[in-house]
């Protein structure tokens, strides 16, 4: 099949997330397709580019990419190549396709919808906009099939009037360079690793390192990430005064990235919403147990009691006294370790992109 795919940005690009990841992951697997990716540009990459299968072409301002790329799509795509399958990802604003390509096999890709969580993260002015794009979704594209990384958000579609029939989720696998060492650290290390962005909630994060603090003694505590929230993190823990307690990171390269979740006792996860929760299922990879709210997209990524523990969203007094708990008690976090990295196994690239071909693939359009 010749397919096109609609994604803001991609896999090069300084601003990827998980959205690019997860479609890098997928569409480098399909060998046998012929495909092209529409993305923003940026000063640093060209403007056309092949790379494991893939060819891309850029065009525009991230800001404004979900105008510009069907701009691209006019100027240089619709002339020059046929296209069997199209896929929107909605990772951010839609680029409404239903509108400017006439085709019925126009798939949508949806990590999650950001509904009203977006008000926790923008300026109001910004925030409304986006809410107010998202809205007509389930009108625009009730005659498109959908994949989906969450069962949270195939739930949502239909509680937005999408036919479950049309909706499929194939799940996010686990970078091969993931693997568990269970040579844990000396001393105790707790673990958030993620953006620093206020939608996150990472609060919650500075009051679990409180509690525990008051607890365990020798405790390390690592934020790792970056993000434009990470000033107003660190003056909330001068605040709490735990602001010496806590090592901020920074970014971290993939391999240094690694050796934390290997090394880590636990990681906890506060995000009130995610599409999926990559960095727990990487953490259980490495054999380290995650605690986390039980929020839409990240209650899939543990089994609870198993390879950690769900706590109820902003119940983090719960969530500190499961990880004194964890610390406390050796062998439950011994087998905890092994439990993690056996529940795992359940995320694979290679099943998710078959999932993913064999629905594009199926004759019922």
């Amino acid at each position: 099949m010749k397919i096109l795919l609609f994604n803001w940005q991609d896999i090069k690009h300084p601003l990827a997330g998980g959205a690019e990841i997860y479609l890098y992951e997928i569409f480098k697997r399909l060998l046998n397709h012929e495909i092209i990716w529409l993305g923003c540009s940026h000063e640093s990459l060209k403007d056309e580019d092949f790379y494991d299968n893939i060819k891309v072409f850029r065009y525009g301002k991230w800001e404004l990419a979900n105008y510009s790329l069907p701009i691209l799509y006019f100027k240089k795509i619709k002339k020059n190549y046929e296209f069997d399958i199209v896929i929107e990802s909605i990772s951010k604003a839609p680029f409404y396709t239903p509108f400017f390509i006439k085709s019925k096999k126009i798939t949508v890709f949806i990590p999650h919808l950001f509904g009203r969580t977006i008000y926790e993260e923008a300026n109001p002015l910004i925030a409304t906009y986006v809410y107010l794009l998202e809205k007509p979704v389930s009108r625009v594209y009730r005659n498109n099939k959908f994949i989906v990384i969450s069962n949270s958000t195939k739930e949502e579609l239909i509680r937005r009037g999408i036919d479950e029939k049309n909706i499929r989720v194939v799940f996010p696998g686990i970078g091969e360079r993931y693997k568990p060492s269970f040579e844990k650290s000396e001393k105790p290390l707790i673990l958030y690793l993620g953006r620093m962005k206020k939608y996150k909630r990472i609060d919650y994060v500075l009051m679990v390192f409180k509690r525990v603090s008051e607890r365990i003694k020798d405790a390390d505590f690592y934020l790792i990430g970056e993000g434009d929230y990470r000033k107003n993190i660190e003056k909330m823990a001068k605040e709490m005064n735990i602001y010496d307690r806590i090592k901020f990171t920074g970014f971290v390269p993939e391999e240094e990235k690694i050796k934390f979740l290997q090394k880590a006792w636990v990681i906890i996860n506060t995000s009130p919403k995610e599409g999926w929760g990559m960095v727990n299922t990487e953490a259980q990879r490495c054999g380290t147990p995650c605690i986390t709210f039980d929020s839409p997209g990240l209650k899939e990524t543990v089994k609870d009691n198993f390879s950690g523990f769900l706590i109820k969203y902003g119940n983090w007094e719960e969530m500190a006294e499961k990880v004194i708990y964890l610390i406390e008690n050796n062998s439950l976090r011994e087998k905890m370790y092994r439990n993690a990295f056996e529940w795992s196994k359940n995320f694979d690239w290679d099943k998710s992109a078959n999932e993913f071909e064999n629905f594009l693939m199926e004759k019922s359009w």
